[in-house]
C-alpha cells in the first residue's frame, strides 16, 4: 500500500465519473426526445383498414357453406373505402381458439369487384358454436364470426322486394258477366318474381272451375308477345309480355264457347334497377343455362338449396349463357334457388330463378312445391287447391302448374347475411398499442427528468464546495463563505426546478394530445 498513489487514485476516478455524467447529459435528452417523438408517431397511427366477413350463421356438420370477405382500405379517404384484393384465409376454431379437428386453412380467391371467397366445409364431428376466423397474409386484421355447427332452418326465409306501391302485384276483384258463371279463380303467379321493363316476361294464370280459356286483351303499358293458348282449361296457362315504363296493368278475360264469362284487372310487378335473367333448359331440365340480360360484366351468383346457401360464386362473363358453378347437389333432389346480383354487399337488386329437374310425372313434385310455396303465399288460389288435393290441381299442364308454384316462390329474395367487421378488434388493440407507448413516454420523461434534474444538482454542490474551498484557502471572512454557499444553493435549486418543469410541461403535453 502506498499512500503516495491516493490522489492519483481520487483524480482517476474523478476524471471517470466526469465523463460518465458527461455521457449521461447528451444521452437522456436524445432518450426524452426519442420517446417523445415515438408517441407522437403512435398518435399519428390510426385504423384505415377493415376485413369483414359473410357467412351463415348455422351449418350443419359435414356440410360445405360459402365465405365471402371484404377488405376495405382508405377508410379515411374523401372518395370513400375501396376493396382491395389481397390475401386472406380463413379457418375454423373451437370455443378455446385452438384449429377445430378435421377443419382446413383455406386460402380465399378473388371474386367479384376485388371481394374474396370460398367455399368451408363443417367437420363431421363440429358440435355446438364454431368460429370461423378471417386472417390478413401479414396478421395485420383478423375477423372472428360464430358460425353454430348444427342443422340449418329446413325453409328459407324470402323477404319482399323494397318497391313502390304501384309496382306491386296487386289483383282487383273479378267481374262476372250477366248470366255467366265465372271460373272459382283467376289469378297469377309472375316468373322472376316481376317483369323487368322492356324485357320477355313470363305471366302464370290459373284458372279454376269449370273450366274456361283465357286471353289478354292489347294495353298500352305492355305488349303481349304471345297469348296463353291452349284452350279451356281448369289449370295453368302462361302468357308473354313485354312491359312498357315503371308500371304495368293488364285485364285477364275468360271465355267459354266463345262466350267472355268473367274478367279481371291485375297491377303487374315491375322490377326497376334489376336485370333480367333468362333461363334456357337442357336436356331433361337437369340443369339449365342462364344468362343475364344486361350489360356484359361480372356477376355474384348465390345457389341455395331446401334451407342450405350452397355458393356464392363469381362468374366472369354473364351477358352470355354460363352454366350454375359445379358445387351444388343433384338438381333432381329438390329446387335449387339462383340468385344473381352485382352488388357485393346486398341482394335487394339480385334476379331470381328457382330450378326443379325432378320429371314432370313425378308424384311428390306438386306436393312438395306446394308446401314451399304455402310459406311465402298461403293465400293463392292454386296454393290452396294443390294444398287439398295435388293429384287433380295442377289440371292438363302439370308442368305449368309447378311452373306456377316455382314462381310463387320466385317472389321474395333471400338476403345477403351480415357482415362482420374486425375494426373494433382492431381499433381495441390498437388502443392498447397506443396506451403502452403513453406509459413507456411518461417513465422515460420522468427518469430522464429526475436523473438530469440529480446530475445537475450534483455538480451544482460539488461546484459550491469546491468555491468554498478556494475561499477559505484564501482566508476570506465567514460570511463572505456563507453568503456564497447560499448563493451557490439558490442557484442549483433553480436550476433543477427548471429542469423539472420543463420535463412535466412536457409530459402535460402528452396528457393532452393522448386525450
Amino acid at each position: 500500500m502506498n499512500p503516495g498513489n491516493e490522489p492519483e487514485a481520487d483524480a482517476s476516478s474523478e476524471i471517470s465519473h466526469g465523463g460518465f455524467e458527461r455521457l449521461l447529459r447528451f444521452l437522456l435528452p436524445g432518450v426524452a426526445a426519442i420517446s417523445l417523438v415515438a408517441f407522437m408517431l403512435a398518435q399519428r397511427i390510426s385504423i384505415d383498414r377493415d376485413l369483414r366477413i359473410v357467412a351463415p350463421a348455422a351449418v350443419a356438420p359435414g356440410q360445405a357453406f360459402p365465405v365471402r370477405a371484404l377488405l376495405y382500405a382508405d377508410l379515411r379517404a374523401v372518395e370513400g373505402a375501396r376493396l382491395v384484393a389481397e390475401p386472406v384465409r380463413v379457418r375454423l376454431l373451437d370455443g378455446d381458439g385452438h384449429p377445430l379437428a378435421g377443419a382446413k386453412a383455406l386460402q380465399l380467391k378473388p371474386g367479384f369487384r376485388n371481394t374474396l371467397e370460398g367455399i368451408v366445409t363443417m367437420p363431421e364431428g363440429a358440435r355446438g358454436p364454431v368460429r370461423l376466423r378471417a386472417e390478413h397474409a401479414d396478421g395485420s386484421l383478423a375477423t372472428d364470426i360464430v358460425v353454430r355447427a348444427v342443422p340449418g332452418p329446413k325453409s328459407l326465409v324470402l323477404l319482399p322486394r323494397s318497391v313502390r306501391p304501384l309496382q306491386r302485384l296487386s289483383l282487383g276483384p273479378p267481374r262476372v258477366e250477366v248470366g255467366q258463371v265465372a271460373p272459382s279463380a283467376l289469378s297469377v303467379a309472375v316468373g322472376g318474381g316481376g317483369c323487368v321493363p322492356e324485357y320477355p316476361c313470363h305471366v302464370f294464370i290459373y284458372v279454376g272451375s269449370p273450366a274456361a280459356a283465357v286471353t289478354l286483351p292489347v294495353s298500352g303499358s305492355l305488349t303481349v308477345s304471345r297469348q296463353p293458348g291452349g284452350g279451356p282449361t281448369s289449370g295453368v296457362r302462361v302468357a308473354e309480355v313485354i312491359v312498357h315504363g315503371p308500371e304495368a296493368s293488364m285485364e285477364i278475360r275468360a271465355h267459354r264457347g266463345g262466350v267472355l264469362v268473367a274478367r279481371r284487372q291485375i297491377r303487374l310487378p315491375v322490377l326497376l334497377g334489376v336485370p333480367a335473367l333468362s333461363l334456357a333448359e337442357e336436356p331433361g331440365g337437369q340443369r339449365g343455362q342462364l344468362r343475364l340480360m344486361a350489360e356484359p360484366g361480372p356477376c355474384i351468383v348465390d345457389l341455395f338449396q331446401g334451407g342450405r346457401r350452397l355458393a356464392s360464386a363469381t362468374v366472369a362473363e354473364c351477358s352470355q349463357r354460363f352454366a350454375l358453378p359445379r358445387v351444388m347437389a343433384p338438381l333432381s333432389a329438390e329446387p335449387l334457388r339462383v340468385q344473381v346480383r352485382r352488388d357485393p354487399f346486398a341482394a335487394t337488386s339480385a334476379a331470381v330463378r328457382v330450378l326443379d329437374g325432378r320429371p314432370v310425372d313425378d308424384p311428390t313434385r306438386i306436393a312438395e312445391l306446394t308446401a314451399d310455396a304455402a310459406a311465402n303465399r298461403a293465400d293463392d288460389p292454386l296454393v290452396r287447391a294443390c294444398s287439398r288435393d295435388p293429384r287433380t290441381c295442377a289440371g292438363d299442364r302439370p308442368d305449368l302448374a309447378a311452373r306456377y308454384l316455382l314462381a310463387v316462390l320466385e317472389d321474395g329474395i333471400v338476403s345477403v347475411p351480415t357482415a362482420a367487421s374486425g375494426q373494433a378488434r382492431a381499433i381495441g388493440r390498437l388502443a392498447k398499442q397506443k396506451a403502452w407507448v403513453r406509459t413507456a413516454t411518461f417513465l422515460s420523461l420522468g427518469l430522464c427528468g429526475v436523473t438530469l434534474a440529480l446530475l445537475v444538482a450534483r455538480r451544482g454542490l460539488r461546484g459550491g464546495v469546491q468555491a468554498r474551498a478556494w475561499m477559505a484557502a484564501a482566508d476570506d471572512r465567514a460570511r463572505l463563505q456563507r453568503r456564497a454557499r447560499h448563493r451557490s444553493w439558490l442557484m442549483v435549486s433553480a436550476s433543477v426546478a427548471a429542469l423539472l418543469l420543463a420535463f412535466v410541461a412536457v409530459a402535460l403535453y402528452v396528457a393532452a394530445r393522448d386525450g
